[in-house]
């Protein structure tokens, strides 16, 4: 069974640099679409736990490319950011010639309030690489890869934004739940900060 992880992105625009990737190596196709919800939480050290929620809409373009839309909220101390962006994965390598699935995830998104409090743009850059697995009678995809978020715009002493580009680690699984829901997990390890969370995937049919 094919299990394709469509553009979950990564989407946040935080002091606790942005949130996850919850995407595989693969792309999902041509024609393919799917809407995904995810939240997280994310320690940032010395400061604080931020919450995170967002959804998106993801399209397949080309066997190669996915895009998406997204929207999403950030918390911290009590004050809740609303953000939207755009973004893309592009297939590079594919398993079928290459033993593993490898995709550039990026996006960029903007705040829709607080505006003065944070970046004017967020980016994520994220190289990620999976496999299928199967423990016993379950399938699943193990993914890793290197998150990277940049921040453009005024962002020194900002609330919601950090004023440096940081760095994570990427350690995720996806499991389905049925033929069109997935569950995924994700850890980011980091040495400023590390994000956790869970989401879910609902693909559409195909016509």
């Amino acid at each position: 069974m094919k299990i394709c992880l469509l553009p979950l992105f990564l989407a946040t625009v935080v002091r606790v640099a942005h949130g996850q990737v919850f995407f595989t190596g693969e792309t999902s196709g041509k024609g393919a679409s799917s809407v995904f919800a995810a939240s997280n939480v994310s320690r940032v050290r010395d400061f604080t736990t931020a919450a995170n929620f967002w959804t998106a809409y993801t399209r397949g373009l080309h066997d190669r490319l996915d895009a998406f839309i997204f929207y999403g909220n950030l918390t911290i101390f009590g004050k809740t950011q609303h953000y939207a962006g755009l973004g893309s994965s592009v297939g590079v390598l594919k398993r079928s010639r290459h033993s593993v699935d490898l995709a550039l995830v990026s996006f960029f998104s903007t705040p829709l309030n607080y505006r003065d409090d944070s970046a004017t743009v967020s980016a994520v850059f994220a190289p990620v690489v999976s496999r299928p697995v199967r423990l016993r009678r379950y399938e699943m995809t193990l993914y890793t890869g290197y998150l990277r978020s940049e921040f453009f715009g005024q962002r020194t002493g900002k609330l919601f934004s950090p004023p440096a580009a940081t760095h994570n680690g990427i350690l995720g699984a996806t499991l389905p739940m049925c033929k069109s829901l997935l569950l995924i997990a994700e850890y980011d390890p980091g040495r400023s900060q590390q994000n956790l969370g869970l989401a879910l995937l609902y693909m559409f049919p195909r016509k």
